[in-house]
């Protein structure tokens, strides 16, 4: 999981600038053609059988998030609207390193399952075969399955495709031992297994063993559902677990993101012209510059950075004593209420029945009336939530302002001698109360300064606010 390990290779460079390639053969197992470019992603599932089909990309750990997303159901037979709850958000899950996954058929609706349970009707699934079922507006769409990963550019590749199934190459094997590229299993992609700290109670797909493949890919020893009975680190689960927990969609950096380059300049400014002039430093093949995401790490030497964007859809997901906000896991003393903690989440509109702010739109809930009510700063005169102190908060712009005496020392002028002079001038000011561990809290009372008429000490005065 050491991104900065020695034996990690960034692949971005054609043949000629790759200084493992022996100009005659390219053998990734000798530890040739190192950098050599190839370039593949998690994949998803297909939305049709042909290869006009586009696929979803995963963004979820095999993580159980609703609590019973490893769960087959079977008495009473589920409805296919049941199913497509449960497949919609399974659908978006990191799928198998080995590549194998299973799926059964109630009345030719397909249910996705990651655990054979030794259910008669559970079979793996093959090659572009349909997986997965949705309804929508009465509508059955049908998902195909590819394998777990994705060739990009597979045409601009300077690692030749020949040798990219084999030790140290893109993939170990295929998930059905055809030698179709395609078909890959087993890659290499960094990390290519990590562990998750997760919450109590919580359902994941892992092993004890970090690489679960055997001496042939076509019979793959596979991870099985484990149960996390005490907040902690996870077994070792599939590198995707790992990348998908760790990305940013914004800046398009991930755990596993790098660059790498064979030539090496000095950008430098002629003193004669202004001009920006590049000075080649090196540019022979013997030395690459890989660069990494930035790094920082604490003081066992533990990265924390990449920590930073652990992503989420649910608090579930996240580790102990932290919530999912934002599609982030924030630690709970950084969030005052949590979204997971609400009873429900909706939309209501001013005047609904609610018992929770996260069920209104405006994000308050009158805990007098118990219905939503109106929260809005972007009208003149603003309209506030005005929550008194001891009630439940969002943030502190829903508490009720208060009116504060605030005593400063404040400029008046000068004196005949054109000295500065100042006095005490105390001003009653409305500020918001504080939003503590979801409770309002009344604003304190600023502290008077000290000053002495007789004797003012103008170093510290202030300009008198102009709006009171």
């Amino acid at each position: 999981q050491n991104p900065h390990d020695k034996n990690l290779f960034c692949r971005g460079l054609n043949l000629d600038y790759d200084p493992t390639y022996l100009k005659t053969t390219c053998a990734p197992s000798k530890g040739q053609c190192k950098y050599a470019f190839a370039k593949i992603r998690d994949a998803g599932f297909y939305d049709g059988p042909d290869d006009s089909a586009t696929s979803t990309l995963p963004t979820v750990p095999l993580v159980d998030i609703n609590g019973d997303d490893f769960t087959v159901m079977t008495h009473p037979t589920p409805s296919q609207e049941d199913l497509t709850v449960k497949n919609a958000l399974n659908m978006r899950k990191c799928l198998p390193d080995n590549g194998v996954v299973y799926s059964r058929s109630l009345n030719n609706f397909r249910e996705l399952i990651f655990d054979d349970n030794d259910i008669s009707s559970v079979s793996a699934v093959g090659y572009n075969n349909k997986i997965l079922s949705l309804i929508n507006d009465s509508v059955q769409n049908d998902y195909y399955y590819r394998g777990p990963y994705r060739l990009i550019s597979v045409g601009s590749w300077a690692l030749p495709t020949a040798v990219a199934i084999g030790e140290n190459a893109i993939f170990k094997g295929t998930f059905d031992n055809s030698n179709d590229l395609n078909r890959g299993a087993f890659s290499f992609l960094f990390p290519r297994a990590g562990k998750l700290t997760l919450d109590k109670n919580i359902s994941y797909v892992g092993s004890d063993d970090p690489l679960m493949v055997s001496s042939s890919a076509s019979t793959p020893i596979p991870r099985a559902v484990e149960f996390l009975p005490a907040a902690g680190e996870s077994k070792w689960m599939d590198g995707c677990n790992i990348r998908v927990s760790y990305y940013d969609s914004i800046s398009n950096e991930g755990i596993g993101s790098c660059n790498v380059t064979a030539a090496i300049e000095l950008v430098v400014i002629n003193k004669e012209t202004g001009a920006e002039e590049a000075v080649e430093l090196y540019s022979k093949s013997d030395i690459k510059l890989q660069l990494l995401r930035r790094s920082k790490t604490d003081y066992t030497g533990k990265e924390t950075l990449y920590q930073s964007m652990r992503s989420c859809v649910s608090s579930r997901s996240c580790p102990a004593d932290h919530c999912c906000y934002n599609y982030r896991c924030w630690s709970k003393s950084l969030i005052s209420q949590c979204p997971d903690d609400a009873t429900s989440e909706g939309n209501l509109q001013v005047g609904d029945i609610c018992t929770t702010d996260y069920q209104c739109a405006s994000l308050c809930c009158n805990s007098a009336s118990g219905r939503c009510a109106v929260n809005d700063s972007t009208i003149s005169p603003p309209v506030s939530c005005s929550k008194s102190p001891g009630d439940n908060c969002v943030a502190r712009e829903w508490c009720r302002q208060e009116s504060i005496k605030n005593c400063m020392i404040v400029l008046t002028g000068r004196d005949v001698n054109g000295t500065t002079t100042c006095a005490l001038r105390c001003y009653n000011q409305l500020v918001h109360g504080t939003c503590v561990d979801g409770k309002c809290i009344a604003p304190t009372r600023p502290v008077v300064p000290s000053f002495d008429p007789a004797h003012p000490d103008c170093r510290d005065a202030k300009d008198p606010p102009l709006i009171l």
